[in-house]
């Protein structure tokens, strides 16, 4: 962090639903990853964003993102 052109994410394991929000909560990106995927965020203005994971169990992470 900050990235470029796509996040990198380690410590995937299964399918993971991901979405990419502004700080004002608007969701501009969402799919699914699969272990060794990356997103890319090309097309996101440079900026700081809210990055939600969610595994296949449930479980949630938030993390902040920034976009060069």
């Amino acid at each position: 962090n900050p990235a470029l052109d796509a996040l990198s994410l380690s410590g995937i394991t299964d399918n993971t639903r991901y979405s990419i929000s502004s700080v004002t909560g608007v969701c501009l990106q969402k799919g699914i990853l699969q272990p060794n995927d990356i997103i890319p965020i090309q097309k996101i203005i440079p900026g700081v964003y809210i990055l939600e994971l969610t595994g296949t169990d449930g479980q949630r992470g938030i993390v902040r993102v920034i976009k060069e």
